[in-house]
């Protein structure tokens, strides 16, 4: 069971309960098990199969993989902050 998403829902909830909260995901297995219980004022959105290019972060892991920087921590920072201003 998703912990972290099954917390951070029911915070959202709780932080804006007079607002319907639209969330955008992946179709991880982890996000469409029917054990999550999504509180009432939230919908989840899903991507269509096979779209990383509607996930910023399957975009980032790309230039990770190109790049060769699962090695190194301080050098996956640097690129991924590189990477978040706009560096190629």
């Amino acid at each position: 069971m998703p912990i972290a998403l099954i917390i951070y829902l029911n915070k959202l909830s709780e932080q804006y309960p007079e607002q319907l909260n639209i969330i955008q995901l992946d179709n991880g297995s982890f996000h469409t098990t029917k054990a999550l219980q999504v509180p009432p004022n939230i919908i989840l959105l899903f991507q269509p199969p096979h779209s990383p290019e509607l996930n910023p972060i399957e975009r980032l892991w790309q230039y990770i993989k190109n790049h060769d920087l699962l090695g190194d921590l301080r050098q996956f920072r640097t690129a991924a902050i590189a990477y978040k201003n706009g560096v190629k």
